[in-house]
């Protein structure tokens, strides 16, 4: 009965004295020193050990790598922040808004290019004089409308993360990390005393606290709520988000061990609020996990995961996290540089065990020109140059350092002389290929959407942004714009895009660097699907590429771009030098021989000669390589050409002026008379001719007879038709008058013709 009475009397005296301690009465309220009745009231934030000690539904679920769905490798976590300070954690909203770097007095509600405003946030601080409570404000970061809650939260209020505990090292927060969990921005609310959640409210010691081991129990008002006006956290009250909310989960990395990890806990990371003790905000909480990879594990990593690499170039190798290395080459770290083919094996010691890799086999990637074919051409003609190759050919006009020439396989042009060019064969090795960020808009609510907004991500390694997919709700330009981290515009292409779903060919080669900004000219209305909710950054594609945010910085929102493709800019491998020549050929040098500058149009046709042997003749008066005076006619100068062929193909020519003119006494009349029956000369020496056109074959004799009807001479005469000249040489006959007669089988034509020696 006594012990019934006292706890009795004790309460009502407790009851008493809290409620003379309130943010307008300071009567009851006590200070930090027991010994001051003049001090501020300061909140202590601390992180609870429960719920982060329970497994289930209310502390921490950890999941497998597979079968989980969107919930695959991740560790959710219930974190719980109780007040054990002497007085209220009070968060004052301010009239001052903040979109990007502009400022407002009032809540514009949206910012102008469509994300939620960020409101600045003061903390005030109740100061006990004696019975008088008075209150003084600082300012404590800001708070940020949260879509999928529907209010508001404080911002950068925690982060956590799983660790693994270096025993050298006190502070949790120099521990090796192994998986991450995000920012975690707060609705700060009295969700419960520490009474109601026991165990949750512990001193430095690690004594549970209950309510009455408050001296200001309450003080705060144990009512704070997700107001836009005031939050916050009464003293011996804590605040709870359990793992079911967004953003409540470690992300743990494929390929982690089971075995003894650290849950580690920051709040208020920056010290935004000011408490009674600021160094007890981190909390580590050991956990095991058990469904991950059982027992040890030996993985190795290569480098833009290309195995073959260029002669003389290397790569790197890394080993999975552990807690000693062993490769074959004899090195003892995580990772190494090796430039040589072979086989790589790596023996990894962790927690979990110790295991050797399966072998990683890096070759050389041997570029190599296979194949070459050249013509040899005659000058002036084109050459028609080849090779084949295991990649892209270039055509350089120096073995180093020259200039490309061309750039394909085939290559013709006309050399004046020999030349020589040299081909090299371009390999390029290409890198990892993936996709990353929401494959399509079903992760959450959303809308089409014609503010200025973008997207942010960092590039780790030279990559190529390949598409992008967006969805639009009409037929019209889009404009997007690549921007570094400064919004300076680095690439912009415009697409004509109709109503629908559509892929954007971007091929933007890009750089490592931070903050990048996918995005859309200001301005411009796009009128694409943006999600309001659903994202969960950070959004990861191997060593390449990370989208952090958006410039809303509101973690649940993702701006246009669907489905990112992404590509490492691949190694390329040049083959050395290969010579290919184009030989230009000599031409021949054809003569013409024995031939005369002059003939009698009366001369016997003449054979060509010409050395090399074995061409062709062509000119006025040529046929069959004899050269006719009468055929070609008195003129001339007339060019007589040798043309020839040698064995390589090249053609030459030589040429010779010849001139036909008539005998000395042979006139034009004698020749360019009518078309009858002619004799020349007349008188005549030794010599004497017949000229007489036919209009059909002859075939008949040329007779000379003297005054008496004696015959002197005769020759057969065979023609065909055409003026034809018929000629009797050497007669040698004594001077006087002759009788000559040209005689066939249906014609007969006579003339005279006087023979003179003088």
């Amino acid at each position: 009965m006594r012990k019934i009475i006292y706890t009795t009397f004790s309460l009502v005296i407790y009851q008493l004295a809290v409620a003379q301690c309130t943010t307008t009465n300071a009567t009851g309220c006590k200070c930090k020193d027991i010994t001051s009745n003049d001090c501020d009231l300061l909140p202590n934030i601390k992180v609870a050990r429960e719920p982060l000690m329970v497994s289930g539904s209310q502390g921490v679920i950890e999941y497998s790598q597979t079968g989980n769905g969107p919930e695959n490798g991740r560790l959710r976590i219930s974190v719980s922040t109780p007040n054990i300070g002497h007085g209220p954690l009070t968060i004052m909203a301010t009239q001052t808004f903040i979109c990007g770097n502009d400022t407002f007095t009032s809540n514009p509600g949206t910012c102008p290019d469509g994300s939620e405003p960020r409101q600045l946030i003061k903390q005030r601080i109740y100061h006990k004089n004696g019975n008088t409570m008075t209150y003084w404000d600082r300012p404590a970061g800001s708070m940020t409308y949260h879509p999928t809650h529907a209010h508001m939260h404080v911002d950068d209020w925690g982060m956590y993360w799983l660790r693994r505990r270096d025993t050298t090292e006190p502070n949790p927060l120099n521990w090796p990390i192994i998986g991450n969990g995000a920012k975690l921005g707060f609705c700060l609310m009295d969700y419960g005393s520490c009474s109601t959640y026991n165990g949750h409210c512990r001193d430095s010691a690690g004594n549970v606290l209950l309510n009455n081991n408050f001296p200001n129990f309450g003080l705060g008002g144990g009512n704070y709520s997700c107001s836009p006006v005031m939050q916050g956290i009464s003293s011996g009250y804590t605040d709870i988000y359990y793992q079911s909310l967004d953003g409540m989960y470690i992300t743990i990395p494929p390929g982690t061990c089971n075995g003894d990890y650290y849950i580690v806990v920051q709040i208020d990371p920056h010290n935004y609020f000011l408490e009674e003790n600021e160094n007890d905000n981190v909390l580590a909480v050991p956990y095991t996990l058990t469904k991950q990879v059982p027992g040890g594990v030996a993985q190795i990593s290569v480098q833009n995961n290309i195995t073959a690499v260029c002669p003389g170039q290397s790569v790197t190798l890394s080993a999975n996290s552990g807690n000693s290395y062993l490769w074959n080459t004899g090195d003892t770290v995580q990772s190494i540089t090796v430039s040589q083919p072979g086989q790589y094996t790596v023996q990894v010691a962790s927690q979990c065990g110790t295991a050797t890799s399966q072998p990683v086999v890096i070759t050389h990637h041997n570029s190599a020109i296979t194949n070459v074919t050249a013509d040899a051409i005659c000058p002036g003609d084109t050459a028609h140059l080849a090779a084949t190759a295991t990649g892209t050919i270039r055509w350089f006009d120096a073995p180093s350092g020259g200039n490309i020439v061309h750039t394909g396989n085939q290559y013709s042009f006309a050399p004046a002389t020999t030349t020589t060019l040299y081909v090299s064969s371009f390999d390029t090795i290409n890198g990892l290929h993936g996709y990353v960020g929401p494959v399509d808009t079903t992760i959450g609510s959303g809308s089409y959407f014609n503010n200025d907004q973008h997207q942010i991500f960092d590039v780790h390694k030279p990559i190529i942004l390949k598409t992008v997919k967006v969805f639009t709700n009409s037929t019209k330009h889009r404009i997007v714009e690549l921007r570094n981290s400064s919004g300076v515009v680095l690439r912009s292409d415009s697409f004509y895009l109709t109503a629908g779903t559509h892929i954007l060919q971007l091929n933007y080669a890009i750089q490592p660097g931070t903050s990048y900004q996918l995005g859309w000219k200001s301005g411009s209305s796009p009128g694409f699907y943006r999600n309001s909710s659903g994202a969960n950054y950070p959004y990861t594609l191997g060593n390449l590429l990370t989208i952090t945010g958006n410039s809303a910085n509101l973690s649940g929102r993702w701006y246009a771009y669907y489905n990112w493709e992404v590509e490492e800019q691949g190694v390329t491998c040049i083959s050395p030098p290969a010579p290919v020549t184009a030989t230009v050929n000599p031409l021949p040098s054809p003569v013409i021989n024995g031939l005369q500058s002059t003939y009698y149009v009366t001369d016997t046709p003449i054979t060509l000669v010409a050395t090399p042997d074995g061409g062709s003749f062509s000119g006025p008066g040529v046929s069959n390589g004899i050269f006719d005076p009468m055929a070609a006619g008195v003129g001339g100068p007339y060019t007589i050409q040798y043309t020839y062929t040698d064995s390589n193909g090249c053609t030459n020519t030589a040429q010779a002026q010849v001139t036909v003119v008539y005998e000395p006494y042979v006139t034009a009349e004698h020749l360019e008379g009518g078309y009858g029956f002619q004799i020349y000369p007349n008188p005549a020496r030794d010599k004497v001719c017949v000229r007489l056109n036919f209009s059909k074959p002859f075939e008949g004799y040329l007779r000379v007879a003297n005054a008496l009807g004696e015959l002197m001479h005769e020759t057969p005469v065979v023609h065909s038709i055409g003026k034809k000249l018929s000629c009797i040489n050497e007669l040698m006959l004594p001077d006087g008058m002759y009788l000559i007669t040209l005689t066939g089988v249906d014609m007969t034509y006579t003339g005279r013709v006087i023979i003179s020696s003088r």
